[in-house]
């Protein structure tokens, strides 16, 4: 009704588009094709202890099945276990199962309270087996270790394929963004590549025409062990002989 008349057109109002329905029009952007070592990375961290486990295992039985030497390493009946057998069989044995997924879980966390947490055993009882058997203290580094090359392994990954950055529209994907860490990259061209980046050091003026030296970490810390062993070694001036340590003036200024 429009003026007191009524509109016989039949014509309806046009009707406003909702937030749901522009949404509902969005298509979220296909995910970008994943490098090599991010793809790797990332099924081995999924998996977790378990799956690194179940690696090992696979690998054991394709060795025996092409009559390759191989032992798993981790669950080794250790000099200490057959010793410990005779007097606590049950302990002995069930180190046997617990230690593989200790070992496994501390690779992969690096940490020993979550490997013993995961595993269900006090932490106090995984540092008892390691302070008394050596052989297992040495499975121990060696986790730890695997520990430090995933790290490596995810550092290299980043500077080399970078890190996949989404973005986002009204709640939906509609792109990615690939964003390098040039610093981390620099880093890593210093650690591999020393000779042509070299570490930025203290600069050193000596005052020989503005010549500046550039130290290195170690011959920084070199020159600074140099000088507190010269100061340590020096013999401090006795109160009242101050006049012998100072220096001498030329004749005609000292008056």
């Amino acid at each position: 009704m429009k003026n007191g008349q009524v509109d016989v057109s039949g014509s309806s109002p046009r009707s406003r588009k909702t937030k749901g329905d522009s949404r509902a029009q969005i298509e979220p952007a296909p995910t970008p094709e994943l490098g090599f070592n991010t793809r790797v990375l990332d099924e081995v961290i999924a998996a977790g202890p378990a799956g690194l486990r179940k690696a090992q295992c696979t690998a054991l039985r394709s060795a025996k099945r092409y009559l390759e030497e191989a032992a798993d390493s981790w669950k080794l009946d250790t000099g200490w276990l057959k010793s410990f057998d005779t007097v606590h069989r049950v302990r002995a044995r069930y180190a046997l199962v617990w230690r593989p997924r200790f070992l496994a879980a501390l690779s992969m966390c690096h940490s020993p309270e979550l490997a013993a947490r995961h595993t269900r055993i006090s932490c106090q009882m995984a540092y008892y087996h390691r302070k008394r058997d050596p052989q297992f203290a040495k499975q121990w580094d060696e986790a730890r270790e695997y520990g430090v090359e995933m790290l490596h392994a995810r550092t290299f990954q980043r500077a080399l394929e970078g890190d996949l950055e989404t973005v986002y529209y009204m709640g939906k994907p509609v792109g990615y963004i690939r964003k390098f860490d040039t610093k981390l990259q620099i880093e890593l061209l210093r650690a591999y590549q020393p000779d042509q980046f070299k570490t930025a050091g203290v600069n050193v003026n000596i005052g020989a025409k503005g010549d500046v030296f550039l130290l290195t970490e170690d011959q920084r810390h070199e020159l600074q062990r140099i000088n507190k062993e010269y100061l340590m070694n020096s013999p401090l001036p006795v109160r009242g002989r101050e006049e012998q340590w100072r220096p001498a003036l030329p004749a005609g200024e000292g008056a």
